[in-house]
């Protein structure tokens, strides 16, 4: 999970956030199970606009597992940090956002303990190995030992409550290991080549 600065909300966002969040909110205490839906307003997708100020904060990446392209690992998701279900009124607060993959999203549901809250790619301070260290050959995530014992609790409920380790995101971090110790990238030929070396996503 790699760190990421927070960006400028988008003005759209802004300036429809809370009448989106009042409706959504007399929605749910209606219907408990209303699904929300990003609306248009002025004649804009929301979700999309949302989506792409996420994907510049991430780089396009998943903001858990750092699958990239997205695509390779799941669907692209805006993931509702606070279960938008438990937290109906930061169901448009743009802190709560990110961008995620399919399988990060569903794995963390609506589910939320806050005895153990998962750890934020953009808390202040947040650094991957302050947290965490993972098996090059594996590509398995472990909580940094040299860490504090709060801080290897963080790590290992961020790694189960996102299932971190399943195959394919194992399989994503070998791939980047990979990239880093050739200095290659996602279009050079070769990465293409050797692909299949690393296994099926899953």
């Amino acid at each position: 999970m790699n760190p990421c600065a927070r960006v400028e909300a988008p003005a759209l966002l802004v300036k429809h956030g809370a009448d989106i969040t009042i409706k959504y909110i007399k929605k749910r205490l209606e219907n408990p199970v209303y699904k929300f839906q990003w609306p248009i307003r002025e004649k804009q997708s929301l979700r999309t606009i949302v989506a792409n100020s996420l994907r510049g904060m991430t780089q396009g990446r998943c903001s858990y597992c750092d699958g990239y392209p997205i695509e390779s690992v799941g669907v692209e998701h805006i993931d509702h940090f606070k279960p938008k279900s438990v937290f109906p009124e930061l169901v448009c607060e743009w802190a709560n956002l990110f961008l995620s993959c399919s399988k990060c999203n569903t794995k963390k549901n609506a589910n939320w303990d806050e005895k153990n809250i998962p750890l934020r790619p953009d808390e202040p301070g947040y650094s991957f190995f302050r947290y965490f260290d993972y098996n090059v050959e594996t590509g398995e995530l472990i909580p940094n030992n040299l860490a504090s014992s709060e801080e290897q609790n963080k790590a290992k409920a961020t790694i189960e409550i996102f299932n971190l380790n399943r195959a394919g995101a194992r399989t994503n971090r070998k791939k980047e290991a990979w990239l880093m110790k050739h200095n290659a990238t996602y279009e050079n030929w070769a990465y293409r080549f050797l692909l299949p070396l690393f296994g099926e996503e899953s």
